[in-house]
């Protein structure tokens, strides 16, 4: 069998996942716990009310930063300042912009797929702070197709 393309996901994959490695899950418990003192908020509280719209984040309901900083101190009955809320967006999109770091011989691997007549895709469930950074990325111009579970209002697998 001849292959004529091949597909990828995202996190875990072309970049570290976002809790994964050691590093990596110490700069998102960091980024968390940044985010929570700027909101006013307790951590685990954070934490809780944001794992809880994880969901919703993935499958676009909750996009952009703001809307989904908005929903968040509503959920934690917080009212912030616009400098505050502007600093936690700018938190969280850091450290999503530090997560895109592609892993070692993606970005080769990829090229050499390419140059092998090869088409490249990618399927990621993801927020859609990684949409937003995608165009940014040293990964975007080496994919002919590429679906974001944000994008696309599923995530995957999705039955339907």
């Amino acid at each position: 069998m001849k292959y004529r393309a091949v597909i990828f996901d995202l996190y875990g994959t072309l970049v570290d996942e976002l809790w994964y490695p050691r590093r990596q899950e110490v700069a998102y418990q960091r980024m968390v716990s940044e985010i929570a003192a700027v909101l006013g908020v307790g951590t685990e509280e954070f934490r809780r009310v944001w794992t809880e719209t994880s969901y919703r984040q993935n499958v676009g309901e909750l996009r952009p930063t703001s809307v989904t900083l908005a929903f968040l101190c509503g959920a934690l009955g917080v009212k912030v300042s616009k400098e505050q809320f502007e600093h936690a967006a700018a938190i969280r999109l850091e450290f999503m912009r530090s997560s895109l770091r592609p892993r070692e011989g993606a970005l080769e691997t990829l090229s050499r797929l390419r140059d092998a007549g090869l088409k490249t895709g990618l399927i990621s469930n993801c927020i859609s702070d990684t949409s937003d950074l995608w165009p940014s990325t040293p990964f975007a111009s080496l994919f002919d197709t590429v679906v974001f579970s944000c994008d696309a209002g599923m995530k995957k697998p999705d039955s339907q």
